[in-house]
């Protein structure tokens, strides 16, 4: 039995809670089979059973996270001059890495806090802020729920006294791209304009610099 089996159940105790959770590779709702693979078999998808892993291990700690440490800006639209970005703590990265839905849930939390994030969700041009956020699409709502007490446990996230939960400014904070220093806007400009990539187009849109 590995390491990680032995922290987080035995083996069917983890494949049991696979089959009750939506397969991150084929999307496969909680009580359905993983798509087949190409030779037509029928399995859980690694990624299923490393969440099942994950889902069965004891709550996390709680960090104490300074508001000065160093963090991580993202506007939410490169192209725009007063867009939202988010500011994310350094050590919030780190520590969800290898949990995408909880990931997901507080950059979504945060957009929706911030008024970024509507019904028929963000037009987000920042490649990793979709990437993120749209981990949280194919949830079921028990799967939200869990990231979220998870996060709670971690301190990334506050229970509010009325059951509802806000993400923590300390983990991610949404500002406005004017109230960053002049000297800081001016060095990220150039580093954009540096990038050899290109703009991310915005969900419907065209390219807007094809290959």
């Amino acid at each position: 039995m590995t390491r990680e089996l032995q922290q987080s159940g035995t083996a069917e105790q983890v494949r049991a809670k696979a089959l009750q959770r939506t397969c991150p590779t084929c999307h496969a709702a909680p009580d359905q089979k993983c798509a087949a693979d190409r030779a037509g078999r029928l399995r859980l998808h690694r990624d299923r059973i490393r969440d099942a892993e994950q889902a069965l291990e004891p709550l996390p700690p709680r960090y104490l996270l300074s508001r000065d440490g160093d963090r991580t800006f993202m506007e939410v639209d490169p192209e725009a001059a007063d867009t939202p970005v988010v500011s994310v703590h350094r050590d919030v990265l780190r520590e969800l890495t290898c949990y995408p839905y909880e990931m997901g849930v507080l950059m979504r939390l945060a957009l929706l806090e911030a008024g970024a994030f509507d019904d028929d969700g963000p037009r987000l041009k920042n490649l990793v802020l979709a990437f993120c956020t749209g981990a949280v699409n194919f949830l079921a709502h028990e799967e939200v729920v869990e990231a979220a007490e998870r996060l709670v446990a971690r301190g990334f996230v506050r229970l509010l006294e009325d059951g509802t939960v806000a993400a923590d400014q300390a983990a991610v904070d949404i500002i406005r791209r004017p109230a960053l220093s002049a000297s800081f806007r001016m060095e990220w400009n150039a580093a954009k304009a540096a990038w050899p990539g290109k703009a991310m187009a915005a969900p419907g849109e065209r390219d807007p610099n094809p290959a």
